[in-house]
């Protein structure tokens, strides 16, 4: 099926809102051993817990959000290595396993924003886009479907091309968009909105903003 594609913004953030509750902030506190939260607004917890994080060193802080988010996946071995290397690496970004690459970003952001810039600073792109159906058929799209209809509009240079462009091509289910799209909305009909880290794709990889796709 033919496809046209058409590019509406696309954006770059360090913020992308909903992962952390405010549950999760109290189950983070009570593992800074704080436990006196009575009376305390959502935002005051959140104060409250910079605060905890803040008296710890890095690397011990680290390894309280890691352990949280991770521990039924790692060891602490490993737990301690990736606080170590979050420091000075942007691991939303570099770590092997692209399934942790959303996570590491919010538990990144969140320590970046405790330690006033002591972490790397990481960044998310927002893309909106539209697809329009050429034939009159209806298709249900997934992570996998869509980024292939934005290949074409990408250059050969980019990361998701650089990588992944074989699969990209292929009829195949493209399994690892499930891990590289952390977010996806429609948000009309055919219109899409997707979150996923600036280093997939932001807006130097694309070299059209209208473009002619095939599914």
């Amino acid at each position: 099926m033919n496809y046209t594609v058409s590019l509406n913004s696309i954006k770059t953030t360090d913020n992308i809102s909903g992962f952390w509750t405010t549950t999760d902030y109290k189950n983070l506190l009570e593992a800074c051993e704080i436990d006196d939260m009575d009376g305390l607004s959502d935002n005051d917890i959140q104060e409250v817990l910079f605060m905890a994080l803040t008296e710890l060193d890095t690397v011990e802080a680290a390894k309280i959000l890691l352990t949280y988010k991770f521990a039924d996946r790692l060891n602490k071995g490993q737990i301690e290595q990736m606080a170590h290397d979050m420091i000075v690496e942007d691991l939303s970004q570099e770590y092997a396993d692209i399934s942790f690459h959303f996570a590491l970003f919010e538990i990144n952001q969140l320590l970046y924003k405790a330690f006033n810039g002591k972490f790397p600073h990481s960044k998310a792109s927002i893309i909106e886009f539209e697809v329009k159906q050429n034939d009159k058929s209806i298709t249900t799209f997934n992570k996998s479907s869509l980024l292939k209809l934005l290949r074409p509009g990408l250059s050969e240079h980019s990361v998701l091309r650089r990588l992944f462009d074989n699969s990209l091509a292929s009829t195949a289910e493209f399994v690892e968009a499930e891990n590289i799209i952390w977010q996806l909305e429609q948000t009309e009909t055919l219109g899409f909105k997707l979150t996923t880290s600036k280093y997939w794709l932001d807006g130097e990889d694309f070299i059209l903003d209208e473009f002619e796709a095939k599914n």
